[in-house]
This record gives C-alpha cells, structure tokens and sequence, in this order.
C-alpha cells in the first residue's frame, strides 16, 4: 500500500502569500504587480472612502475582512483578492467596482412584500461545509449559521435562497422568509422558476454539456434536472460543479466524455469560488454522490478528487472545532481524517485512529485503526478493520454528534474480546510493513 497526499488543510484554497519587503507601494505599483493582502485591504479601504463610505471602516486581518464601525455590516476579500491577482489592469478596476457597488448595494433594506421581492430570488448551490464550517469559522458566530437557511441536496450540498442584485447576492434568513410569509420550499420553488427563465441553452465542450453563462448562477443549475434529463445520454447524467460559474455534465456509459469532464474539471475547481471535486449521479430526479466501480478507467481520479473534498471538509472542521472548544476549555480530541490508495486493488480509502483512553471525536470513515498503549508509551495497533465491522463490535460505544461532516465521540475503547472479534485486517498488515 502506498500512501498518497490524497488531502492537506490547504487543498484547493487560496494561499495569501505575505510580502516582505516593507517597501511602500504606490498606487501604479499596486495595478502593476500583485500586492499582498495587507495592501489589498488598504488600497480597497481608500477606494471605499472616496466613493463616499463616512464611517470608519477596520481591517481585521484574521478574517481577512472589512468591518465597518457601528455596524454588522462585514465584507471578505478572499474571493475579491484571487480575482483581483488573477485579472488584467482593465479586470483589476472592473472586481474593484463590483466590490465597491456590492458593499453600498448589500446594505440596502429588502422589499417589505414578497411581490415586489418576487422577481430577484433566485437560488444559490454551494457546498454543505460552507454554511456549516466556513461561516462560522471565518464570523466565530454561531448565531449567524443558525440564521441561515438552506435545503440538503445530495447530502454534500446546500441549496440557499437569495436576493439577487445588480452587483452582488443578499443571502436570505429565516427572519426574511417569515417577513415574506413563506416556507424555505416556497422560496427555492419561486427561485427555480426565475433561474429556468434565464436558462435557455447550455454549450458543448467536447462530449460535455456544460452551463456556463458567468452570471454567478451556473453550479445553481444543477437543480434544474428536468433541462438535465432532457439531455441525450445513453447512461445515467453525471455531473460536477467545480465551482459557482461551471457546471458540467456527461454520459456515464461515455469513458471519453467522463475524461474531458475530469480534465476541465481539474483546472476549474483552482477557482478561489470552488464547490467540490465530488461527483454526482442523477437518478429518478434526485441527485447522489457517484463513483465509478473500481475497475472503471477513470476510478481512481474520480476517487481522488471526492476523497480530497471530503478531507478538506473535515480539515476545516478540525480547525472551527479546536477553535471553539479553546474557547469554550473543552477537552476533547479531534481526529485527523486521512486517506490512503491500495497498491493491490487500487481502491481509495479514508481511515482515522481510535485511541484508548482518548475522549475523541471520529470523523466517519471507511476504516478504523484501534491503538492501545499509548499512555505506557507502547502504542500498538490491537485492531483493524472497516467502519462497519467495528461499529458491529463496539457501536455502543460510538456517540453521532450534530456535525457536519459526521463525527461520533467515543469515550471508552471495546472489550478484549470485541477487539479479537474486529482482528486485525490485511489491508493494515500491509499498512503496517
């Protein structure tokens, strides 16, 4: 067995590279060459003030985030900032505008009656980890992810009402809706019906459908699957969503479509607006996480790219966990979620290890290592074997807690005998040696 990077806490994301010169960047300078994230908060702090924002405006560098004083109103550069190094001196004054006009226009009050509110809902599709980790993990509040509504989609995804703007999209709560007197249904329904309306072709990139209009709306698109199933395709649609301005579909009976779809796939979810790398599988109207069986050609791409967003989801978890719980002084282990390939079958593997006397938190993986003896300083493996075979064994001992990804706290370690029932399998044999 060989052991593949398969995750990392960076995976996909941004690096915010810091400048260490300390030399004073004039404002050509800045349209010139890439400034660091320091100067990019400046630079939107001065252009903020001369388009006539009066209060004070503060630099949290933590959050990389402007924060007007007096006020809940809090806007991140991340997205602004990779746009911004990416674009052109003509792009670069464009994103800065944009920024400019979505910080004045996201301020504005929404219309008080759902009529006149009607037309500009429309719905956003991100990944599930967005509401539930990188919210409050960039806000620390938890108020704010509780205010957020939004409908599971394939049990990875988050379809969320929005308010759609000229310049930017006001994200809806419950206490919009409740103004409105609708249900989070009612909503995505109305905001279904509008994005229908404003989709009425898709392109072809080889063997590949593909929604890419560039209005911000394409991964949306996914959750029209009558225009999807209209498709002409052989197998079942299979579909990925690299990030919010692509959404890509393909034959699952079509290897060399499955291919392309993989290789554009590949280069657009290093988009700083990045959903997933998982792919998914259109059955009976309803969408659901798909990968190929093993021995398919593009298995262990597909296997990979799935494996690397699950492991990122349970990186960034980690982090808002350790987070809260130093705050909050608890003390609770948080298990690392790893994944491995078989050099034998090939298959991609998660598995995370399970401590005696440990009060940990499992990330819900396809195998377990049990270690024993680590407080005489002798660990060892004393067994091993798939998730399903330990929770058959010791499952009492295995707590669900209300995350996101799945986690399960485990407080006690099994029985010798459980353990000699688990036994050791040969997959950690090999891991082993």
């Amino acid at each position: 067995m060989r052991l593949d990077p398969i995750h990392s806490d960076s995976s996909f994301r941004e690096t915010l590279q810091t400048n260490k010169g300390g030399k004073r960047m004039s404002l050509r300078d800045l349209f010139a060459r890439q400034p660091t994230p320091e100067r990019f908060a400046r630079f939107m702090m001065r252009r903020l003030k001369q388009a006539g924002e009066t209060r004070k405006v503060e630099y949290d560098a933590g959050k990389f985030s402007l924060r007007c004083e007096q006020s809940d109103r809090e806007s991140f550069l991340h997205n602004a900032f990779a746009e911004y190094n990416r674009a052109d001196r003509e792009g670069r004054e464009r994103i800065v505008r944009v920024f400019l006009s979505a910080w004045f226009t996201t301020a504005m009050e929404l219309p008080r009656e759902l009529d006149m509110a009607r037309a500009d809902l429309l719905v956003a599709l991100r990944d599930r980890s967005y509401f539930e980790i990188d919210v409050p993990l960039h806000t620390d509040d938890n108020t704010i992810s509780r205010r957020v509504v939004y409908q599971e989609v394939a049990g990875c995804l988050a379809a969320a009402p929005v308010y759609d703007l000229p310049t930017a999209i006001r994200s809806l709560d419950s206490d919009d809706l409740d103004r409105w007197g609708i249900s989070l249904y009612e909503a995505i329904e109305i905001a279904l019906e509008n994005l229908a309306e404003m989709t009425d072709h898709y392109a072809k990139i080889g063997e590949v459908f593909a929604f890419a209009y560039g209005d911000g709306h394409d991964a949306s698109r996914l959750l029209l699957t009558d225009r999807i199933e209209s498709f002409d395709v052989t197998g079942r649609a299979i579909a990925m969503i690299p990030n919010r301005e692509l959404l890509l579909v393909a034959d699952s009976n079509d290897d060399s479509a499955l291919g392309q779809m993989l290789d554009v796939a590949t280069e657009a979810i290093e988009h700083e607006r990045r959903i997933t790398g998982r792919a998914f599988e259109l059955v009976a109207g309803e969408w659901l996480p798909w990968l190929p069986p093993v021995e398919h050609r593009h298995y262990e791409r597909f296997a990979k790219f799935s494996m690397q967003s699950i492991g990122d989801d349970y990186a960034r978890q980690q982090s808002l966990l350790q987070r809260r719980f130093a705050r909050e002084q608890v003390d609770q282990f948080i298990a690392t979620f790893n994944a491995v390939q078989e050099e034998t079958t090939g298959e991609v593997k998660s598995f995370a290890i399970w401590t005696e006397g440990v009060d940990t938190l499992l990330p819900k993986v396809d195998r377990l290592l049990l270690v024993a003896g680590v407080e005489a300083k002798t660990p060892r493996v004393v067994a091993a074997g798939s998730w399903e075979a330990v929770q058959r064994e010791a499952g009492y001992l295995m707590h669900e807690e209300p995350f996101y990804p799945l986690r399960y706290r485990v407080m006690d370690f099994p029985a010798a005998d459980e353990l000699n029932r688990v036994g050791v399998a040969d997959w950690a044999v090999r891991m082993k040696s």
